[in-house]
């Protein structure tokens, strides 16, 4: 009976060791350190307040998701859809959204200190009031994009952005 229960505990403590390998729950208030969702459709999805630690949801589709309040420290959020997002009060130090498509997003209030916004698309993105110490915005597109201080930024590809719309 000891190993039994010896066994058991060492399977909880290594499943608990290596939380990308359970499931995480798509709910609001989630605890789910080193979740494994890259590719997956999470289009409306409601991760308000989840903790998803050094997450992976590159190439995801969060369009029109709620992650208000979400902490996604040190998160890989490489080339992931955020469409319309509802990101408000979101905390993403040091995440990687390179090549991210954040069009429409709220992120009003985001903690973003030292994150990867590389080539991400930033169209008619809400940044109000968003800490931007240290981020990286190398190639990323700015069209009526409102920065933290409430000014509108608008790059030179916004031109072509809003022809794209209109064909």
């Amino acid at each position: 009976m000891n190993k039994i229960l010896l066994g058991f505990t060492l399977l909880l403590a290594s499943l608990a060791a290596h939380a990308s390998w359970i499931e995480c729950a798509i709910i609001p208030h989630s605890q789910c350190p080193h979740a494994e969702f890259s590719g997956k459709n999470l289009a409306q999805a409601n991760l308000q307040e989840a903790h998803l630690l050094e997450g992976d949801l590159s190439h995801a589709d969060l369009t029109k998701a709620n992650l208000k309040g979400a902490n996604i420290y040190h998160g890989k959020l490489v080339g992931g859809n955020f469409t319309e997002a509802d990101m408000t009060d979101i905390t993403l130090y040091n995440s990687d959204l390179s090549g991210a498509n954040l069009a429409g997003a709220n992120m009003t209030r985001a903690k973003l200190k030292g994150a990867n916004f590389s080539g991400a698309n930033l169209t008619d993105t809400n940044l109000t009031d968003a800490e931007i110490d240290n981020v990286r915005f190398n190639n990323a597109i700015f069209c009526r994009t409102l920065m933290p201080n409430g000014v509108a930024n608008s790059g030179a590809n916004c031109s072509a952005i809003k022809s794209a719309k209109s064909d």
